[in-house]
């Protein structure tokens, strides 16, 4: 992955960072600041002690990005995640301010990537007024599901009045943020996990229209808030339609395998599902670029990253209304937004999708010029660096 960053950009920053360890959005947000003169120690927010291959390889970098993973915070995590599941992290958040006070470790800022793990987290930590900025970020739902509930909405409401700064990727939720009591500085909305580099722009080829293409590519979460079952269901509706295409189910769990197992038992639609971190995250843009649709249908969501990488490679991207797809789809021009309760209409969205060839190749164009407009990294990396830009 190339990284485009200007060497005059240095900050010489030292950030203690709350986030997931496991996570592809921690990993590529990191990531871009490879190029960059700062410190960053990775406190992991959940019970897994594993670490994204791609923050393993910048912890074994060489370059002026120095980033660490306390040992200590890896030794019986998944104990202690364990317990911050019932108790909205109070036992990270002790471990950490025993760590602070016995360190000789000096932080500029401390940033929680995503609020009900790492937010919490930082929610109970004793002393954050010794931090030059509390940056908070929003991944996903974590304000627009979340803040339906009454303890949850308490605990947001905590967080966003120690925040100095709060970060998100939807206009919806700098709204909801101000809902809530934020009054403090709003950081410029981006996608959440950071930019989308040319090399991978290029990596799509243009000349091979997207009408031309023979796979449908579907998110397959059933867990929480995601529906892979009503994507699968509006499926079966045309399966007629789908026949001569390819139809994969990617970060599939049991529910939906299950589902699929069914409708090719019922339609003969064969329907493949690839577990969660079965394929490499190169190979999964490599579906992208292969897939004339991608269908994503949950209950809540940010923007979705699954709809940037849509949009970023040439699938026409049909996203429920309940996440941020209307500040990057005008419905029915450059994709689709579909109620989630509904399947039928997600069917007739489907085949519309699969039999107009101008208008998915129309789409395809004018996502690469979106995708290169707000996704790239010149520009989106000036602007997450004056995230740690203390003066």
């Amino acid at each position: 992955m190339d990284i485009e960053i200007a060497t005059e950009n240095e900050l010489s920053v030292s950030v203690l960072m709350i986030a997931m360890t496991n996570s592809i959005h921690t990993a590529r947000w990191i990531n871009q600041f490879r190029g960059v003169s700062m410190q960053i120690t990775l406190i992991p927010s959940t019970g897994t002690s594993n670490v994204h291959p791609m923050i393993k390889d910048l912890l074994n970098s060489e370059g002026p990005l120095k980033l660490k993973v306390p040992e200590n915070f890896r030794r019986n995590a998944f104990l202690i995640g364990a317990f911050d599941n019932f108790s909205h992290g109070i036992f990270r958040g002790i471990q950490i301010n025993r760590w602070l006070r016995s360190s000789f470790n000096g932080f500029d800022v401390v940033h929680a990537l995503e609020l009900q793990h790492a937010g919490y987290v930082l929610m109970r930590l004793g002393k954050t007024k010794a931090f030059s900025r509390v940056i908070v970020t929003t991944w996903g739902c974590d304000i627009a599901w979340f803040s339906r509930y009454r303890r949850h909405r308490n605990h947001i409401k905590k967080l966003l009045s120690i925040a100095t700064h709060h970060s998100c990727e939807c206009q919806r939720d700098v709204m909801l943020a101000s809902d809530l009591g934020f009054n403090g500085i709003n950081l410029p909305v981006h996608p959440v996990s950071g930019p989308i580099y040319k090399t991978q722009l290029d990596k799509t080829d243009f000349s091979a229209v997207t009408s031309s293409r023979k796979m449908i590519l579907i998110k397959g979460y059933t867990k929480f808030v995601g529906r892979a079952d009503i994507a699968l269901k509006a499926i079966e509706l045309c399966a007629a339609e789908c026949k001569e295409y390819e139809v994969v189910v990617f970060s599939s769990d049991r529910k939906s395998r299950r589902i699929a197992k069914g409708i090719t038992k019922k339609t003969g639609l064969e329907i493949k599902c690839l577990k969660p971190y079965e394929m490499s995250h190169d190979s999964m843009l490599n579906l992208f670029m292969s897939a004339r649709i991608y269908l994503g249908v949950s209950m809540s969501d940010g923007i979705s990253t699954s709809l940037l990488e849509a949009i970023s490679s040439g699938s026409f991207p049909i996203q429920t209304n309940t996440s941020c797809a209307s500040e990057w789809i005008e419905d029915g021009v450059n994709g689709f937004t579909v109620d989630y309760t509904n399947p039928r209409i997600i069917t007739q969205k489907i085949v519309e999708a699969l039999t107009n060839d101008d208008l998915v190749d129309r789409a395809a164009k004018l996502n690469r010029s979106i995708a290169e407009k707000r996704l790239s990294a010149e520009s989106m990396i000036s602007d997450h660096l004056s995230f740690y830009q203390l003066k």
